[in-house]
């Protein structure tokens, strides 16, 4: 407990970015981060979230020291931040973290390969509903705070050019 920051996290920030040193591990109380994939051009898509029930940083469970993923807040909320170092020696002192944090990343690459094949394998509309439902399922209030962009860059899609965005004003889906 004592090697744990408590911080507030806001919309849009960047809690870590792709390719920088992963000094931290955050295990969000409320909101939700998403992990996503960074690519050249600087456009980004959504690889998972991760809310209350879980942390970031799962590259530090095997040693990594850089981070692969950009970490962004979508709805915010509170985290606590834990140093990398803290983190691998908790691992080592504590074998119940280490299994606790075992089981997570197995639950966590579930919901990766679950995702990958939603994305193959159902339209638009399906993975959009999916995205709703694990934010809903991960935040706190009943009303999401996102906008049509911020859908459809987390779907990979550009909003302009798809019906499957709810019309402002409306909360229906087409």
């Amino acid at each position: 407990m004592p090697e744990l920051e408590h911080i507030r996290c806001h919309r849009g920030q960047v809690l870590m970015d792709a390719d920088s040193s992963l000094d931290h591990v955050f295990f969000p109380d409320s909101g939700v981060v998403s992990v996503v994939a960074v690519y050249a051009d600087g456009s980004v898509i959504e690889a998972a979230t991760i809310g209350r029930e879980g942390c970031s940083g799962m590259q530090a469970f095997f040693g990594a020291k850089t981070s692969s993923v950009r970490l962004l807040v979508q709805i915010p909320g509170s985290a606590a931040k834990m140093s990398r170092s803290a983190f691998v020696r908790a691992m080592e002192s504590m074998p119940s973290f280490r299994n606790l944090m075992s089981a997570y990343i197995h639950a966590f690459l579930e919901q990766v390969l679950v995702s990958v094949a939603c994305n193959g394998a159902h339209s638009l509309k399906e993975r959009l509903a999916r995205w709703l439902l694990m934010m809903r399922d991960r935040g706190d209030e009943d009303a999401l705070p996102i906008t049509q962009n911020l859908l459809a860059e987390m779907l990979g899609v550009e909003a302009n050019r798809h019906e499957c965005c709810p019309r402002v004003g409306t909360g229906r889906f087409d």
